[in-house]
């Protein structure tokens, strides 16, 4: 009896044995491989892939900062004087922005004629654009002409006197300096007047 009894005992536990065996033997079923894989061509919800986007340093805008400036030019002109004619003289000039920090400034001015004639002039200026590379403006006064042959009597004569009105622009090229431009009519209170055209240097400063 107690041989069985062993050999039962034996025979139990050789099964169980085999039995854990087997258990560690069975390979997982396909689709539980498939859950632990992800698949790399699923897009992971809620992760959105993007690239950087090319970052160019864009330049610094040119900003003219200056308030006031002094300009020499020259240039020629056509004028007509008393008896009808056309004549064309050659002519300089200099003058000044009086400091302002809108778009709207005074400039005074004198021009020498290679007549003998001078000028002087008083005008009020507008810039479409104050603080660009690039300064178009207009500007609209009163001068007056000095003759040689007259002096200072030339200011009592009325008919020397003229209305001013030019177009023109400055380009700055390095800092303070700037290239102008400037087309001027002038007729004056005895009916006639000249045309000029004149470029030169202007200084910017504050």
């Amino acid at each position: 009896m107690r041989i069985l009894m062993v050999m039962l005992v034996m025979l139990l536990g050789i099964w169980a044995h085999a039995d854990l065996k087997s258990e560690r033997l069975v390979p997982p079923p396909p689709d539980a491989e498939k859950s632990q894989d992800p698949d790399p061509d699923v897009a992971i919800e809620g992760v959105e892939i993007t690239t950087p986007e090319d970052q160019h340093e864009s330049r610094p805008k040119y900003f003219y900062p200056y308030l006031s400036s002094l300009s020499f030019v020259f240039g020629g002109t056509l004028s007509s004087p008393e008896d009808g004619s056309v004549v064309s003289y050659g002519l300089f000039g200099a003058s000044y922005l009086w400091p302002s920090s809108t778009a709207r400034h005074i400039e005074s001015g004198a021009e020498g004629f290679a007549s003998g004639q001078s000028d002087f002039w008083t005008s009020y200026r507008v810039h479409w654009v104050s603080t660009a590379r690039v300064r178009p403006f207009w500007s609209l006064g009163l001068g007056v002409k000095i003759f040689s042959n007259r002096g200072l009597a030339s200011f009592l004569e009325f008919k020397n006197f003229y209305i001013r009105g030019a177009v023109g622009f400055e380009w700055s090229f390095w800092n303070q300096l700037s290239v102008r431009t400037e087309f001027f009519a002038c007729p004056d209170f005895s009916g006639r007047g000249f045309l000029a055209a004149t470029t030169g240097i202007s200084w910017g400063f504050e």
